[in-house]
């Protein structure tokens, strides 16, 4: 593609305009279709964040250091976890597993920056 892109925005309630190279059309009638697709999943995905906030914030108190809260063996361990588990769902989507193990090099130590900004707030027993 050696063309300049301007960017912009297509009308969401035309329907499709492409084909996959195979003949493949879109399964949605138009755009707005596949939007609502996305804002469901996007729900989830924030209520899954949501539900794994208590777990990362409970494990702080297993943490006898500030230093230990870093754990950058475990975060390595986490990421690589979950993009075998990508690799596990689609073996052949190699784009899928950089982007899965894309977001989880941000999404693991945002998680634990969160547990470093209330470690302050615990105490030893």
């Amino acid at each position: 593609m050696n063309q300049t892109i301007i960017s912009a925005e297509p009308d969401a309630t035309n329907g499709p305009v492409r084909v996959w190279a195979d003949g493949t059309q879109a399964t949605a009638k138009d755009l707005l279709e596949v939007r609502a697709g996305l804002d469901e999943v996007d729900a989830k995905l924030v209520q899954l964040l949501l539900e794994r906030l208590p777990f990362v914030m409970d494990a702080t108190l297993f943490k006898q250091t500030a230093g230990e809260v870093l754990a950058p063996k475990r975060q390595a361990a986490v990421i690589q976890k979950a993009v075998d588990e990508a690799k596990r769902l689609a073996p052949n989507n190699t784009d899928f597993h950089q982007l899965v193990a894309n977001v989880y090099a941000v999404l693991v130590p945002e998680f634990v920056n969160m547990q470093a900004k209330v470690f302050d707030d615990t105490k030893l027993m």
